[in-house]
């Protein structure tokens, strides 16, 4: 068979076999195309999972310091003659999140022969100037003398007597910041 013979018996092919090789051939471009965006979509979703993955990890390693079994409180901490401006707080909402301390221990503070531990809440009220008491000393560990504190070098740190099981301490003089600081 020559060349002349093998475009005549091309030309005696029926169209519809033509038409039907042509559909097959287009169906599968449809079908190639339609899997490249599966493909697209799934790997962006694989993209979203593995970055959600990653970002809790970071945070789960940023807070497994934190304890949570303890829970911190108000335990009526705010003086029924607090400034009405202030935000409301209720006993299961803690204003502030702990400061990280500088040390192995947590900020505390020995008065009267009971060591105060910081919970962490801001305290929110008027500060009774007359009755301030004054830390003497500082400790790199746990306080285990009246008046000794572990967060403040300058042992210059101001407190009051808020209640039987609370005193509330300044941890920062130049912003004004008062905590609670709790019975332990």
């Amino acid at each position: 068979m020559n060349e002349h013979d093998l475009l005549d018996a091309m030309g005696g092919i029926d169209p519809k076999f033509i038409k039907s090789a042509d559909s097959t051939v287009s169906k599968h471009k449809k079908l190639a195309r339609i899997q490249s965006y599966y493909f697209a979509a799934a790997g962006l979703l694989l993209l979203v999972v593995a970055g959600i993955v990653i970002r809790n990890a970071q945070i789960n390693t940023a807070y497994e310091s934190v304890d949570e079994a303890e829970e911190i409180t108000t335990l009526g901490a705010i003086p029924k003659g607090a400034k009405e401006g202030a935000p409301e707080v209720t006993e299961s909402s803690p204003v502030l999140t702990a400061v990280a301390p500088e040390s192995d221990y947590p900020a505390m503070l020995m008065h009267e022969g009971s060591l105060y531990k910081d919970s962490g809440e801001e305290f929110i009220g008027e500060i009774p100037e007359d009755s301030l008491l004054m830390a003497t000393s500082y400790t790199d560990g746990e306080p285990s003398e009246n008046g000794q504190q572990n967060f403040d070098r300058s042992s210059e740190t101001k407190f009051f007597v808020l209640g039987e099981d609370a005193i509330v301490v300044c941890i920062d003089p130049n912003e004004g910041i008062w905590r609670i600081f709790l019975k332990q």
